[in-house]
C-alpha cells in the first residue's frame, strides 16, 4: 500500500471520527478492512439519519468533514442499521 493511500486513510478516519464526536455524540465503532483493490473504513454510531456534507466554513470550525472525505476516496456512503447508522468510505489501493 502506497504512502498516499495511508495518508488519505488516516485523514478519512480522523474526519469520520470527528463527525461522530461533534455531531452524533454517541458511542461508536471503527472498522478498517482491506480487500484489494479497496480499503474500507467504517464508523458506526447510534444516531439515526443521513450524514450531512456541510459547507466548508473555517471561521465556524468546519474545515472539511465529508466534503474533504469525498475529495480523497473512491466512494463513500452510509446505511441505517438496528442501532443507528454506519458511514463508510472506500479508497483504492
Amino acid at each position: 500500500m502506497g504512502e498516499d493511500v495511508v495518508e488519505d486513510a488516516v485523514l478519512v478516519v480522523a474526519e469520520l471520527l470527528a463527525n461522530v464526536v461533534v455531531h452524533a455524540r454517541t458511542p461508536f465503532r471503527l472498522s478498517v478492512h482491506l480487500r484489494e483493490p479497496l480499503l474500507r473504513v467504517s464508523v458506526s454510531d447510534r444516531r439515526v439519519g443521513a450524514p450531512e456534507a456541510r459547507s466548508v466554513n473555517p471561521t465556524a470550525g468546519n474545515i472539511g468533514g465529508l466534503r474533504l472525505v469525498t475529495a480523497v476516496v473512491f466512494r463513500w456512503g452510509w446505511e441505517e442499521n438496528e442501532t443507528g447508522k454506519t458511514v463508510w468510505a472506500e479508497l483504492a489501493v
